[in-house]
């Protein structure tokens, strides 16, 4: 009995740390574009015994790479927001097909076409995540 109030004990303390590290992990901010070209120049400097030339060369490089990477991940971002909206969508529109279909169906049928779409969304699943676990 013990050990097993010992073990809920365990178990609730790793779920309210890992909550906290994941409340941590939002509220960080990252560097600013400048901040991390900066940094990345001077381990530069002092990894690679850079000259005051080379610098000059390099930092518009980073620079350049550093607008590359922000403009790709805001492309990403709009992506995930336009996905999102998407699902949203299709989840109204599968609610509004859901209720047309238990007007017409017997109760018994709308049971026996949701279990079917439910064995068929697993086979899809599943053959996705043979093509995932293949790449």
């Amino acid at each position: 009995m013990k050990n097993l109030v010992i073990t809920g004990l365990l178990l609730l303390s790793t779920l309210g740390f890992s909550q906290e590290t994941k409340e941590k992990k939002v509220k960080k901010e990252r560097p600013s574009t400048e901040e991390t070209v900066d940094k990345r120049i001077e381990k530069m400097k002092t990894d690679l015994n850079l000259t005051d030339d080379q610098v000059k060369k390099i930092k518009p490089l980073l620079e350049e790479q550093a607008a590359k990477r922000k403009k790709m991940m805001a492309e990403r971002e709009k992506i995930k927001e336009e996905k999102s909206v998407k699902r949203e969508q299709m989840k109204t529109e599968m609610k509004e097909m859901n209720d047309k279909m238990k007007e017409i169906l017997t109760p018994e049928q709308f049971e026996k076409l949701k279990a079917e779409r439910k064995e068929k969304m697993e086979t899809f699943r599943e053959k996705r995540r043979d093509r995932k676990t293949q790449d």
